[in-house]
């Protein structure tokens, strides 16, 4: 689990849940979040712990599209399960030394709590079951055409069969003896 990881996505989900709220707003007027005044951090943390009237509906879509976003790119159900917790320790340790308002007692962050958990657990659920494509795999889906030599998997160090040296990458040549080592090895193993 990569705490660097953790953290970035913590951060990010925050900015793409604003992120949304903004668009949402632009997009459908009524929703009421953006009205063309300058946003604060205070008045986004106001709509992400309803402590002001807002639509509760375009709310929960904001932080459901931005922590599913979030949950497929940290493709860890345990991560999963930490960032959107961190992105809330996140939101409190900003009131608490900037606002002085202690969360739990002056909003309701139980609905910013449950959506981003649910939906940063079923975005990393489905980053874990969908089918990994190496970069090669994701060329020939757009018409690049790879010479198979190239995409083969190569255990390595691979031993060069003429003078015996050590080599470390899938070379075309032998740094040592300049042996020919795609006629000699790969295409022998892929019987090109």
């Amino acid at each position: 689990m990569n705490k660097g990881k953790i953290f970035s996505a913590a951060f990010l989900s925050l900015i793409l849940t604003f992120v949304s709220l903004i668009l949402l707003s632009i997009i459908f007027p009524s929703c009421g979040f953006y009205r063309g005044e300058p946003v604060t951090v205070w008045k986004f943390i106001e709509w992400i712990l309803l402590t002001e009237e807002v639509n509760i509906a375009f709310l929960i879509v904001a932080i459901a599209l931005s922590y599913l976003v979030m949950g497929t790119w940290i493709r860890d159900p345990k991560a999963a399960i930490l960032y959107p917790l961190l992105s809330f320790l996140m939101i409190c340790a900003y009131l608490v030394y900037k606002e002085k308002v202690y969360v739990l007692f002056s909003s309701n962050p139980f609905p910013f709590i449950t959506t981003s958990l649910i939906f940063s657990l079923i975005g990393a659920f489905i980053e874990e079951k969908r089918p990994k494509k190496t970069f090669f795999q994701k060329l020939e889906e757009g018409g690049v055409r790879i010479d198979p030599a190239y995409v083969k998997k190569v255990s390595l160090p691979i031993e060069c069969p003429r003078c015996g040296v050590k080599i470390y990458s899938n070379a075309r040549y032998c740094w040592r003896c300049l042996a020919d080592l795609y006629h000699l090895i790969y295409a022998k193993n892929n019987k090109l």
